[in-house]
């Protein structure tokens, strides 16, 4: 490399810098640290996905016409059972997926997820997190 105007050449040496790494207190000091695993994202993502799309556009149709109904012809109460049917079947699965995905890990055990119940004061007692 040659400095502008002094006509010499000059090595320069360049040192590969790494970033600087965080210190990681917080794992230190007994908070669990998560693994980070993309195939677990993906899989339960897909899994959602899928029972989203089971529930939703196979199973209700196919469950209304086993009884007989027709899903254009429900009043407003028969659309609103039908939609908090959907809804609950959907977070029933949703948490079957996530306990059947992250069960390996045992999160609870690790510390994830403290919820415990306990006395609240005089409220009694309560959930607490």
């Amino acid at each position: 490399m040659v400095p502008w105007g002094t006509g010499k050449i000059v090595q320069v040496r360049h040192t590969a810098r790494r970033p600087p790494t965080l210190p990681r207190p917080l794992a230190s000091a007994g908070t669990p640290t998560a693994t980070r695993r993309r195939h677990l994202a993906a899989q339960v993502m897909v899994l959602w996905l899928l029972a989203y799309i089971i529930i939703g556009h196979v199973a209700v149709p196919v469950g209304l016409s086993l009884l007989g109904l027709d899903r254009d012809e429900l009043g407003l109460r028969g659309h609103a059972v039908l939609h908090l049917c959907l809804d609950l079947s959907q977070l029933v699965f949703t948490l079957l997926i996530l306990w059947h995905c992250l069960k390996q890990y045992k999160p609870r055990q690790k510390g994830f997820f403290p919820i415990k119940y306990a006395r609240a004061g005089r409220r009694g007692r309560r959930w607490q997190a």
